[in-house]
């Protein structure tokens, strides 16, 4: 079975997209109907690298970048998934 391009159990790194006010309509929707920032997981093959790398990576990323999230984002908050502790801090 081919492994996942992303997976949030095997990823090292979170990305959260916090959103100026006014865009709730690109927040996911919980089964409960609560809003949250939409959120990002690092591709598996970039587990190579160091946490630091791999959210300059993602930051440098087209997928990325030209996202509704990115364009509509006030920062973008990087965590590590093992810990969920905040790394890494990126004002737009």
């Amino acid at each position: 079975m081919p492994q996942p391009v992303f997976d949030k159990n095997r990823s090292k790194v979170k990305l959260v997209f916090m959103l100026k006010s006014g865009n709730n309509h690109l927040k996911y929707v919980s089964a409960t109907g609560k809003l949250y920032n939409p959120v990002k997981y690092n591709y598996t093959n970039l587990n190579k690298y160091d946490k630091f790398n791999i959210a300059e990576k993602m930051l440098k990323s087209s997928t990325i970048k030209n996202s509704q999230e990115y364009k509509n984002s006030n920062c973008i908050l990087f965590y590590d998934t093992l810990t969920n502790h905040q790394f890494y801090k990126v004002n737009l």
